[in-house]
């Protein structure tokens, strides 16, 4: 980063910045942000990358340090660091300031540089804080669990099932079909059949797929890891299967803001303005939207519902954080 502030005080601001997909030009590939991204965009400037595993993009870049690496091997080898300097600065000079070009109609690289009327520097954008990198999707979240007292779950991930969907599954050879990460019970006359479920914020009706006859209905999971059956319609846990709450369902969580003014639910992050980090608000969900209110209760923002997990959402901007 020193190297290009050096550059933009002494040449100018430019409006763009294009590089390769190294980790220092573009960590959002790998789910973060860096201190060159934030510098850039503090001054306006809009970072560009190439197109990965495609250097030819900055060709004219890697033209020019094939050039230099020619020059200096040409030259008996530099004993130290600031001989080696004095031989960059030497091929700088000549480079720039002694070397016509045939593309700029015998002018150098220098002449045509002064020439040409600098663009106006861009303005920077009011922006709001960083996305912190290191913070942790995962939090402690509530789910209502048919029940009036919220249960507390602690750092869990849900599960982001539509709230009203369908899909075609087949039955397992003990009568059983799985869908929204539990197992249903059909019949083992059906045993390698495709049955239709359909499901809402409430029943997953399971129909015949090949004449459309109704089989079964059970209650809508609110969590995922459980099996239905009709000797227990309420559930028994799966072995070895985790529960995860269905985000599909409603419910709330009142999370820690972070220092970056963000707040962790149904595995995502959600800006809520410029509060005293470690203050806990309430975020509130239904089928389609999250909202965000304050201690008394006023609402901060709301955003649509997260269909992905692991994105950054604050108004008018939405990220992933995947790499």
């Amino acid at each position: 980063m020193q190297v290009v502030s050096t550059a933009i005080r002494r040449w100018g601001t430019p409006q763009r910045l294009l590089s390769d997909n190294g980790l220092a030009f573009n960590p959002t590939r790998r789910g973060f942000t860096g201190k060159l991204v934030e510098y850039l965009q503090g001054l306006g400037v809009k970072p560009i990358t190439g197109k990965p595993g495609h250097p030819t993009t900055q060709g004219k870049n890697e033209r020019f340090r094939q050039t230099l690496q020619n020059w200096l091997n040409a030259r008996p080898p530099a004993p130290t660091v600031a001989a080696l300097q004095n031989l960059v600065d030497e091929f700088d000079e000549y480079y720039n300031n002694e070397r016509v070009h045939q593309a700029l109609n015998g002018k150098t690289p220098a002449q045509a540089w002064a020439a040409t009327s600098p663009t106006s520097p861009p303005v920077a954008e009011p922006r709001m804080p960083p996305i912190p990198p290191s913070a942790v999707s995962s939090q402690a979240v509530y789910s209502q669990n048919n029940s009036e007292q919220p249960t507390r779950i602690e750092r869990t991930r849900l599960a982001l099932h539509a709230t009203d969907g369908s899909a075609d599954v087949k039955v397992r050879g003990n009568g059983q079909a799985k869908v929204l990460a539990c197992c249903f019970y059909i019949s083992t006359a059906h045993t390698g059949q495709i049955v239709h479920p359909i499901w809402n914020n409430t029943v997953v009706e399971f129909f015949d797929d090949a004449n459309g006859e109704h089989l079964v209905t059970y209650p809508r999971p609110g969590a995922t890891g459980w099996y239905y059956g009709p000797r227990n319609p309420n559930r028994t846990p799966m072995k070895g299967a985790g529960h995860s709450p269905a985000t599909s369902t409603t419910g709330s969580v009142r999370p820690k803001i972070s220092k970056g003014g963000y707040l962790g639910a149904l595995t995502n992050k959600f800006y809520a303005g410029h509060k005293p980090a470690g203050e806990e608000i309430d975020v509130i969900w239904t089928a389609t939207t999250v909202t965000i209110n304050d201690t008394e209760g006023a609402t901060i923002s709301e955003y649509d519902k997260p269909t992905e997990k692991h994105d950054w959402h604050r108004p008018g901007w939405t990220t992933s954080t995947k790499p």
